[in-house]
């Protein structure tokens, strides 16, 4: 596990050598599953919309909110449009989801046999 910085952060440079420590051996030893890594920082807080199976729709990481999570509310009640509105951390999800916050290596092998899982 990362050690936090200050308020709980985790330091880019510490989020940079732990994804160059596991780039390597991803590669010698052939694990198929893509490789990402979002440091916490300021800058990508609230950085993405996570779902419960029940609906109910939270921003996530939120560092001041109890268990991480700002409820933005349920999706079996409400269209997804509304929720959007309540989202406040919009433009830390755009810089995710655009590759601004966040450093990948894509799944080595996603063909239609393997259905984009690692092979048996």
């Amino acid at each position: 596990m990362l050690a936090a910085g200050r308020a709980g952060w985790t330091r880019p440079a510490q989020a940079e050598q732990t994804f160059d420590r596991l780039a390597g051996p991803r590669a010698v030893h052939d694990w198929q599953p893509t490789l990402r890594v979002t440091a916490w920082t300021p800058q990508t807080e609230g950085h993405m919309i996570l779902v419960e199976v029940i609906g109910k729709a939270s921003a996530w990481s939120v560092y001041d909110a109890q268990d991480l999570l700002e409820p933005l509310g349920r999706l079996f009640e409400e269209p997804v449009t509304e929720i959007w509105k309540r989202y406040r951390l919009k433009r830390d999800h755009f810089a995710k989801h655009l590759g601004a916050s966040i450093r990948t290596i894509a799944n080595a092998d996603t063909s239609a046999k393997t259905g984009g899982h690692a092979r048996p």
